[in-house]
């Protein structure tokens, strides 16, 4: 398996657990059709890609998303930095996932001490790796305290 296919693997894995994190707070009481978008992972990421997408639009339609799904970004943003990455190192991995090229299948992952391990050496691949080194270590770090914590 690539390095870059494992550290997106791991990648996938943060987003997970984070993921399990926001469904646990979801308050009570969403409109219907929120708590349908939110119930998956799948979901929450495409409400934050729209979000994204219309920060600086003043439409109506724009500013009715914003109002009904507004708080999804925080709230996201807060358990990611909760969990110990910050906010600038999660869009940074985020990014490389997405630039990587092949999709994630879900099975074993391999321990985030060993990624890091590879990932830290001096053979790492010049190309997305290198540009996205410092986030996918810090992602890994948080992974193995994470680990050592009884979190995953």
């Amino acid at each position: 398996m690539t390095l870059c296919r494992r550290c997106r693997r791991h990648v996938n894995l943060f987003q997970q657990l984070a993921y399990e994190e926001f469904f646990e707070m979801l308050p009570e009481g969403l409109e219907p059709e929120v708590a349908e978008r939110l119930e998956t992972f799948e979901g929450l990421l495409s409400t934050l890609d729209t979000l994204e997408l219309i920060k600086g639009r003043h439409c109506e339609r724009a500013m009715a998303y914003k109002a009904k799904y507004g708080w999804v970004k925080p709230a996201w943003e807060d358990i990611v930095n909760r969990m110990g990455l910050s906010t600038d190192d999660y869009a940074a991995v985020r990014e490389f996932k997405a630039k990587s090229i092949s999709p994630i299948f879900l099975k074993e992952y391999e321990r985030p001490e060993q990624t890091l391990l590879v990932l830290e050496g001096s053979t790492v691949p010049v190309g997305l790796l290198q540009e996205y080194r410092q986030p996918l270590v810090n992602l890994l770090n948080t992974l193995i305290r994470l680990r050592s914590a009884g979190q995953h």
